[in-house]
């Protein structure tokens, strides 16, 4: 529906849509983007926040692994929106290029009791704004389902796979493990295997750009 910003002190500021498709987010891994709004000029200063509005034509939904549709509840989605509060500075003269992570793993959730038609699911979206040149990815081979969360050095690691205090996390998928639009920086990651702690990778040094393979997880 929209996408806007708040300048520090000031108001919302709308940024122009590039698409009005519906987008799928499952398409959307492994490094892969595709471009959300853009405005070429913005005025130099702090933006504390970035707002998304869901659109009420097309509402959210989910299609399980039997192929049966369901709606997807995101409370608040098109009233007062998604919020992000990170804040972007632009300054005069330099570009910057954002982007929107969505973590489905841990926004997904299933509400009441049963599970497939006897259940609800509801989307609390887990989303972080990164810079797009400042951001690296990790990458490992590694045993299908099995779930990485990553921390910050300092960070509390989770005693179980909900990855509640990771700043970013993935599932190994056809055996492979990409993590992508990470700050730049050291992380330690926690591997779970059947919901139990499999083992920890300390000091993990994630570059500007580039991709860090990480020894069989």
């Amino acid at each position: 529906e929209s996408l806007s910003v708040l300048k520090e002190g000031g108001e919302w500021i709308s940024i122009p849509l590039e698409t009005t498709a519906e987008i799928d987010l499952l398409h959307f891994q492994n490094g892969l983007s595709t471009p959300l709004a853009s405005i070429a000029e913005l005025e130099a200063g702090t933006y504390t926040q970035t707002r998304l509005i869901l659109s009420e034509a097309s509402p959210s939904r989910l299609i399980d692994f039997d192929g049966v549709e369901h709606l997807l509840k995101v409370p608040s989605g098109n009233e007062s929106g998604l919020k992000i509060n990170a804040p972007i500075v632009i300054e005069t003269g330099i570009e910057r290029a954002m982007v929107i992570d969505f973590d489905l793993r841990k926004s997904i959730k299933l509400t009441a009791n049963g599970n497939g038609n006897n259940g609800k699911y509801i989307m609390k979206p887990l989303l972080r704004l990164v810079e797009n040149k400042l951001a690296g990815s990790l990458t490992a081979a590694g045993v299908t389902g099995d779930v990485i969360c990553v921390y910050a050095v300092d960070g509390v690691q989770d005693e179980d796979d909900g990855c509640d205090n990771a700043i970013a996390s993935g599932t190994v998928s056809q055996s492979m493990l990409n993590i992508s639009f990470i700050p730049a920086g050291t992380y330690n990651l926690r591997v779970f295997r059947s919901q139990i702690v499999l083992k920890d990778i300390l000091n993990v040094k994630v570059k500007e750009g580039a991709s860090t393979k990480i020894d069989d997880i």
